[in-house]
């Protein structure tokens, strides 16, 4: 009686088990896509049939294996509902970076746990005919060759094997070129002696203004034009300047995206520092003084990487947590510029954290304040507000460009989905069109349609406006030039997130793939590029 009631247990948890995990697919697919769902469903049925097939030859290595394999499956889906994708080589390469999604962290860590605790469940074999076994067997194996290479928690898991393979491929011909001594030669391909003047800087800007430069986390441009009027600020300082329409971010993620506009660059690992010109150098070299305010004093990483990236000043933020309010970020923001010697031009760049992904803001709210992205996004806009109109009260706008833009797109996870779907349908996770915009004292406001460019630009775009030139590598150009050259225009219209051999072509305001061509001569530029960033400092001819 006994073992019979043993048998009856184990029969309940197996169903329990398979039950747990459709239900963790179908939340976890639900806003992204029906074939992850089919194909999981499809990889989740092979478990069984070969876990019923293993139960007859040894009961404990049927029994770990299918412990090991549907966790796996479960984990995935749980990922792949908070991140919009399966786990992947740029999760892995932003590990370090975990702390930022602290603001869901009890959240994360629940699903997680019931995504494990389901995956254990003990199971045990049915009687199942082989004819309905062999016939199931086939369905999945059609299904699976069908949509090969289509993602599916184990079809990723593949990825991410080829994607670390890549990479160290990839990393390996860098560093070749770099040893071999070639790059200097192969520096000159991306030489330019100059800043194309293709803009008339303003009558009323004197021969140096002051520059501020302002990067928000994670923002794309739907959340400012939303009808619910989430940024009213940010929406009316922009209609009221010259801004960009149809602009892109032009890799992934904060790392990359600050260093990449400032040299107008990609660089490899996040951590790599780039030798060559920058848009602080030649600022520099023109009299000012560069300034960088870092959010995030107790993130040692991202300040020794702030270190790297050539400014004469990195002033931390007093706050004792890992990253201070954005409150906080443009109060010092504000004393920075108070307190800057007037005989010198300034040029301040501010990178504030707060509308990172799972963070909920600190001072102001949206409407109820039970949408945490939207209560992120309206803080940091009601902030960016505050900061303007004390900056102008107090006479501190005079000969003074505000530049305002972002790192990188926002992210296209659960939150974004559930806030802007259906209304908004994003063509990729992290490539998104993104604000930038140049305001002034006294600007007629125009607008500029970039048709898919994207913020390599942006760099070459602020010096072209301040009418400063100087020889440099910059792989963009200015946002006011008509870029001939195919190298210019595929770089300028190319996003790449180069450890994630992760291309995307947004020329013509569309997110697509690039041409079988266009990838290969990419991707040969950019490692004989990435090379050059390794060992080059400053090499001029």
């Amino acid at each position: 009686m006994p073992d019979k009631k043993h048998r009856y247990l184990l029969k309940i948890s197996t169903i329990i088990k398979y039950l747990s995990s459709v239900i963790i697919m179908l939340t976890g697919a639900l806003h992204y896509n029906l074939l992850s769902l089919i194909l999981g469903l499809v990889e989740l049925v092979m478990v069984f049939i070969i876990t019923n097939s293993l139960f007859k030859l040894n009961r404990a290595a049927s029994f770990i294996w299918n412990c090991i394999v549907v966790t796996f499956i479960n984990v995935q889906f749980t990922i792949l509902r908070f991140a919009g994708s399966f786990f992947s080589f740029i999760m892995l390469t932003n590990i370090n970076s975990i702390s930022a999604l602290s603001g869901k962290a009890d959240i994360y860590l629940i699903f997680g746990t019931i995504a494990v605790i389901a995956g254990l469940l003990p199971v045990t074999s049915f009687n199942i005919p082989k004819k309905e076994i062999g016939f199931f067997s086939s369905i999945a194996a059609v299904a699976i060759l069908i949509f090969a290479g289509a993602d599916s928690p184990f079809f990723s898991f593949v990825k991410l094997g080829a994607d670390i393979y890549n990479y160290r491929e990839l990393r390996s011909d860098i560093i070749n070129k770099a040893n071999n001594g070639t790059d200097i030669q192969t520096l000159m391909k991306f030489y330019k002696k100059e800043i194309t003047d293709a803009y008339q800087k303003p009558a009323a800007l004197g021969s140096t203004p002051n520059i501020i430069l302002i990067f928000t986390e994670g923002l794309s441009q739907n959340i400012i034009d939303d009808n619910r009027n989430i940024m009213p600020n940010v929406k009316e300082y922009e209609s009221n300047s010259l801004f960009f329409t149809n602009y892109y971010n032009h890799t992934a993620a904060t790392y990359r995206g600050i260093s990449g506009q400032l040299f107008s660059s990609h660089q490899f690992n996040n951590y790599d520092e780039n030798h060559l010109i920058s848009l602080q150098s030649i600022l520099k070299n023109s009299g000012y003084n560069t300034t960088f305010i870092n959010a995030e004093p107790e993130n040692h990483e991202f300040t020794d990487y702030l270190s790297s990236l050539g400014f004469d000043n990195v002033i931390n933020t007093a706050n004792t947590d890992r990253y201070s309010t954005d409150k906080e970020a443009y109060e010092l923001l504000y004393e920075t510029i108070s307190a800057s010697d007037k005989n010198i031009p300034q040029f301040i760049a501010l990178y504030t954290f707060c509308t990172h992904v799972s963070l909920n803001s600190d001072d102001e709210i949206y409407g109820d304040g039970s949408n945490i992205l939207l209560n992120r996004f309206y803080n940091a806009d009601a902030q960016y507000g505050n900061f303007m109109s004390k900056i102008i009260e107090n006479g501190l706008t005079d000969n003074t460009v505000i530049i305002y833009t972002t790192d990188h797109a926002s992210y296209c996870d659960e939150d974004f989905i559930n806030t802007f779907y259906p209304d908004y349908n994003r063509e990729d996770t992290f490539c998104d069109e993104i604000p930038l915009f140049i305001w002034y004292k006294g600007i007629s406001p125009a607008s500029v349609d970039v048709a898919g460019r994207n913020s390599l630009g942006l760099a070459p775009t602020i010096l072209d406006f301040l009418d400063i030139s100087s020889q440099n590598f910059f792989l963009g150009n200015s946002l006011f030039e008509n870029s001939k050259s195919e190298q210019d225009i595929l770089f300028n219209t190319t996003f790449a997130v180069p450890d994630q051999d992760w291309t995307e072509k947004t020329y013509n305001d569309s997110i697509t793939a690039l041409t079988s061509d266009e990838y290969k001569y990419f991707n040969k530029l950019l490692s004989e590029y990435l090379s050059c960033t390794i060992r080059n400092e400053n090499t001029l001819p």
